[in-house]
């Protein structure tokens, strides 16, 4: 994903039944952000934010 241009979020350990998957991803550096699941709508929120946020311009 990361060399399409893709931003990796993953759950955390903590909130997570079964870690499997995203641990290994975790591990082996492919999660640029991990989030509890409580805080998944805040964290894809601000994600969404960042890539489409309309840019100001500086004057």
């Amino acid at each position: 994903m990361r060399d399409a241009g893709g931003y990796v979020m993953g759950q955390d350990e903590e909130s997570s039944d079964v870690y499997g998957m995203n641990r290994v991803a975790f591990r082996e550096g492919n999660v640029d952000h991990q989030f509890h699941l409580n805080d998944a709508s805040v964290a894809i929120r601000q994600q969404v934010k960042r890539l489409w946020a309309p840019k100001k311009l500086l004057v």
